[in-house]
């Protein structure tokens, strides 16, 4: 199979987008050839019949000069005559532009998307592709025989448990950019709690992350002030950027994980936490369905209560050794079944497969 996709950025050590050269690799396994267009390169260790074409990052709705590259490389690919599928990965937008390549060249389009917004683009990109994939059915929220649910991308190698166990003083982790829509607040109003209420002064909050956007830099010093003010800067860690390469050794390392993402499609931070054998507590109550029958009471909370929060953090830390065996135990298995990027390679080539044969 040859295989043409457009993404975002190829870089092993991006922060954010790390796990698409580890999805690449697998999907090369399954193959012929694989021809990757995205916005941005870095740095990455690819099999040779993955060729990566870089567009440029200068990404905006109206596609611009990108737009003109993607273009130039589409048509060619068209005019070879030997692909078998077209692939939008994540934004809507990449898939409206290989939509007309896709039809050029009489092939399926398929689409991956995971996030809790619905928009225009999104209804038309669903119109136009063959087929869609997403990680639970609250990451794609509209109702089409298109719509394949098929896990997240969690690389299970590379998140694994610490031989060692969490570090002493026990960290509380939270993977992520700091924005109002991943509530830092109430995780740091929850910290305080935890500290001045529950008396657990050992513990140590590290948040790995930065405000990505302008309109959010206002927003992470408001949070930086909080822990002025109430006397945590030695306490909690603004930490930053961090390479995704590098997050695993941390992540397993951390006596829990927390995230604060809505509920909808399942956060990748909270999956690979879990896959670490972290105890991860969430608001995200689409995670209730992978939970065991024990686990819900203590890794949801509701969302934006920094109360209920703290309360869930101080019984997580406070879990018997044997009792956070066994937790950890469940979530790492549930992250391999469900989420491996394994699972999500099967789960591509089925629908890469099916749209091929008109299935």
């Amino acid at each position: 199979m040859r295989l043409v996709m457009l993404t975002q950025k190829v870089d092993r050590y991006d922060d954010l987008l790390g796990f698409v050269a580890p999805l690449l690799a697998h999907l090369a396994q399954e193959c012929r050839r694989i021809d990757v267009c995205c916005l941005q390169e870095g740095r990455h260790d690819l099999p040779r019949n993955v060729h990566v074409h870089p567009l440029g990052k200068d990404w905006t709705p109206k596609k611009s000069k990108w737009g003109l590259r993607l273009a130039r490389l589409a048509a060619g690919f068209v005019a070879e005559g030997d692909v078998d599928v077209w692939f939008g990965h994540m934004n809507p937008e990449f898939t409206l532009a290989l939509a007309p390549f896709a039809k050029a060249s009489g092939r399926p389009l398929v689409m991956w998307y995971a996030h809790r917004a619905v928009s225009l683009r999104l209804r038309a990109a669903l119109a136009v592709c063959d087929a869609a994939a997403t990680s639970v059915p609250a990451g794609l929220r509209l109702k089409s025989r298109k719509v394949h649910v098929i896990g997240q991308c969690i690389d299970t190698d590379a998140f694994v448990p610490h031989s060692e166990g969490p570090t002493d003083p026990p960290t509380i982790l939270a993977v992520g950019r700091i924005s109002p829509i991943k509530d830092t607040r109430t995780l740091l109003g929850a910290f305080h709690r935890l500290v001045e209420e529950h008396g657990d002064r050992d513990a140590r909050l590290r948040i790995i992350g930065e405000a990505a956007l302008p309109a959010d830099r206002g927003y992470e010093a408001e949070c930086r002030e909080f822990v002025r003010k109430h006397g945590l800067g030695g306490r909690v860690d603004f930490a930053g950027k961090v390479a995704h390469s590098s997050l695993p050794a941390i992540v397993a390392a951390s006596a829990v994980g927390v995230n604060l993402a809505p509920t909808g499609a399942v956060d990748k931070a909270a999956l690979e936490s879990m896959a670490c054998g972290v105890p991860t507590v969430v608001c995200n109550e689409t995670f209730s369905q992978f939970f065991s029958a024990e686990d819900p009471r203590r890794l949801l909370f509701r969302a934006g209560d920094a109360a209920d929060l703290a309360v869930r953090l101080r019984d997580v830390l406070s879990l018997p050794p044997a009792t956070r065996a066994s937790m950890s135990r469940r979530l790492r298995g549930m992250v391999i079944r469900e989420h491996s990027v394994e699972h999500m390679t099967r789960g591509l080539m089925r629908i890469f497969g099916a749209v091929r044969t008109g299935g």
